[in-house]
């Protein structure tokens, strides 16, 4: 029930920012919201504080947190040297869209195990949700 709720919440927050945000805007953030909560969880399945697991990474605590933010600008090198560490890969899908701008969030980031889509799917993209 309460994943449900989240995302009637997110359709409702999604279609009330639509008005006011450009469909980059929404996508990129998206995106990024989407990079970040996979990090998170790898981080957690590790066991690891944000500490350990900067030194795990080869970082500092503070761009974990960056990181772990969904503010963090990624670039395709950094995703690509994060997964190289964590032993994982990625891959970017873009797709056609429709007109209409729920179609917009049809395109998904895959990471090792976890596939996650655009917000119209149900799929929360709130850290250590399932």
């Amino acid at each position: 029930e309460r994943i449900i709720m989240i995302t009637d919440i997110s359709n409702e927050l999604q279609d009330l920012f639509a008005q006011y945000l450009k469909d980059s805007d929404i996508l990129a953030a998206t995106a990024l919201a989407k990079i970040s909560a996979t990090i998170t969880k790898k981080r957690v399945a590790l066991n690891m504080n944000q500490t350990a697991f900067a030194k795990h990474m080869g970082v500092s605590q503070s761009m974990v947190s960056k990181w772990e933010s969904g503010n963090y600008n990624f670039t395709i090198e950094t995703i690509a040297e994060i997964c190289s560490k964590l032993r994982c890969g990625f891959d970017i899908e873009i797709k056609d869209h429709k007109s209409d701008y729920k179609s917009l969030c049809d395109y998904h980031i895959s990471w090792g195990e976890i596939t996650t889509h655009g917000l119209n799917d149900n799929h929360s993209v709130l850290p250590f949700a399932s």
